[in-house]
């Protein structure tokens, strides 16, 4: 009988193991979501935004864009580069969590910018933005918001 009882305590003590790591896994597990919305084409340019999200159970942590202009002139890249980089300063502004980088070279303007949503205002993105106010919920952003947020299709995430 002892024997037995020592057996049981052994197995649950595992079990209990288990479930501890899975739970911490789960936890800290991050996952990406990948979309790339349509190119937008104009008369000497074409516009493609790629983005890898970043979310753990629903709630986004970080969004990644990469935004790529192609075009044989300069001055056009210049121009798109001069305003998107107006943008997204006037983003972090006003939400803060944005970073911003790019680089024109044979060609292409390719932007790279960060929203991390752990340094985001949140309250600010909330009331200047009523169509996500059922996506924050507790000061986090969830999923939906996101799609909603860069008008993306979820179709096209993967």
């Amino acid at each position: 009988m002892k024997k037995n009882l020592k057996y049981i305590i052994i197995l649950l003590i595992l079990i209990v193991i288990v479930i501890v790591v899975i739970v911490l896994f789960n936890k800290n597990h991050i996952d990406i979501i990948k979309c790339d919305s349509d190119a937008i084409k104009g008369d000497n340019y074409v516009i493609n935004n790629n983005y890898e999200i970043y979310y753990n159970k629903d709630i986004v942590s970080k969004v990644l864009i990469v935004r790529t202009v192609e075009s044989k002139n300069n001055t056009v890249l210049s121009f798109f580069e001069n305003n998107y980089k107006e943008e997204f300063e006037e983003y972090n502004d006003i939400y803060g969590g944005y970073s911003i980088s790019s680089t024109i070279d044979n060609g292409k303007m390719v932007m790279n910018i960060e929203f991390d949503l752990n340094k985001v205002n949140i309250d600010n993105l909330k009331n200047n933005n009523p169509y996500l106010k059922n996506d924050i919920k507790k000061g986090k952003l969830y999923l939906d918001g996101i799609y909603k947020l860069y008008n993306l299709d979820k179709n096209k995430c993967r």
